[in-house]
């Protein structure tokens, strides 16, 4: 086969090729389309970014009038509260920082409820006398409180005290407020160490003393009530003694 035979296979394979299926107008068609697509996005991000901007800018602007309005109302409440300090160390009202509303010093002890048999309060039973410095029986003596109601079932229930009376050191002691038929009293019970003086007690106390298993000395004590003389129990007092100084 030569060249020209060749050339004109070429032809004709030419004419049977199918016709373009785009032209000039569409490209440029398509070309400004996407250019338009283009333009629109980077404007839409462009205003994103202003939007965002806008919305920083007003946020810190409207944090320092927030800040301030607070401070402003904490002043206003510091300056209405009669109470509070410059500092804003709450300070004592007139009626909190005196010692008694009503003037004076307030009371020594606080009152606690009636016991169930006697008509005084069990914690203010013969407190002048135990007041008065003592070197023992300050606290109640939790054993010799139980041995003593177990001995008068009557005290059963009822809140002991410390012993009405003056005593020396290293003595222990309990009492009672009891009502022994009309008459209303103070029993107490005493345990004092070896070698150590009794306990002394107002002039109208009834008192019995027993030695003690353990050593030392049991003192029982039966006062009268206020504005009395007659003293509870005091027929039982010798076998109370006897009784609890076995114990002890």
């Amino acid at each position: 086969m030569d060249e020209q035979q060749l050339a004109e296979l070429f032809r004709d394979a030419a004419r049977d090729a199918p016709p373009a299926s785009f032209d000039v107008t569409g490209v440029r068609s398509a070309s400004a389309r996407a250019t338009a697509r283009r333009r629109s996005a980077l404007a839409l991000g462009s205003s994103l970014v202003v939007v965002l901007a806008l919305g920083g800018v007003v946020v810190n602007t409207a944090s320092p009038e927030s800040s301030s309005d607070t401070a402003a109302v904490g002043s206003a409440e510091g300056a209405s509260s009669p109470n509070v300090s410059t500092f804003g160390v709450p300070e004592l009202a007139p009626d909190e920082a005196s010692p008694d509303r009503n003037g004076g010093l307030p009371p020594k002890s606080i009152p606690e409820d009636p016991p169930t048999q006697g008509g005084e309060l069990s914690g203010s039973a013969d407190r002048s006398t135990v007041g008065s410095a003592p070197k023992g029986c300050e606290e109640v003596d939790r054993e010799l409180a139980v041995a003593l109601a177990d001995e008068l079932p009557v005290a059963r229930g009822l809140t002991p005290a410390p012993a009405a009376a003056s005593c020396p050191p290293g003595a222990r002691g309990a009492s009672y407020l009891l009502r022994d038929g009309a008459v209303t009293g103070t029993v107490s019970v005493v345990l004092t160490p070896p070698g150590e003086l009794p306990p002394s007690f107002d002039e109208n106390t009834l008192s019995e003393t027993a030695s003690a298993s353990g050593g030392g000395e049991l003192h029982v004590l039966s006062r009268p009530a206020e504005g009395s003389a007659v003293v509870p129990f005091a027929t039982q007092l010798p076998g109370l003694a006897q009784q609890l100084a076995s114990r002890f």
